[in-house]
């Protein structure tokens, strides 16, 4: 997860930045597998968390959160190797679930 603060990639199931301490916008699952806001499933357990990060995404909407879209180079580069496989198959009606996204990032 990035830090809205120093711009840190910090791994997936921290809370706080590693290098600055700035508190993460995350979200804590029952399981304990911390997720990002912009996660639909949980990482740890596959439960779906649109609900409660929808919540937190509209309370942190403002002008300490950095647009949805910035991801890390290595999520970059595995979601690029996920497209290139599908195209790859030939499958031009596959379509790629945030769940099958999350478990690349496990």
């Amino acid at each position: 997860m990035i830090c809205q603060h120093c711009q840190n990639d910090n791994p997936r199931n921290t809370l706080e930045c590693t290098v600055c301490g700035t508190k993460l916008h995350a979200v804590k699952h029952s399981c304990g597998f911390v997720n990002s806001l912009t996660d639909f499933y949980c990482g740890g357990c596959g439960q779906s968390i649109l609900q409660v990060t929808t919540q937190l995404r509209q309370k942190f909407n403002d002008d300490t959160m950095q647009p949805e879209h910035q991801f890390s180079e290595q999520e970059l580069l595995t979601l690029l190797d996920v497209h290139q496989r599908a195209s790859t198959r030939q499958a031009r009606h596959h379509i790629i679930s945030q769940k099958d996204v999350d478990k690349l990032f496990q």
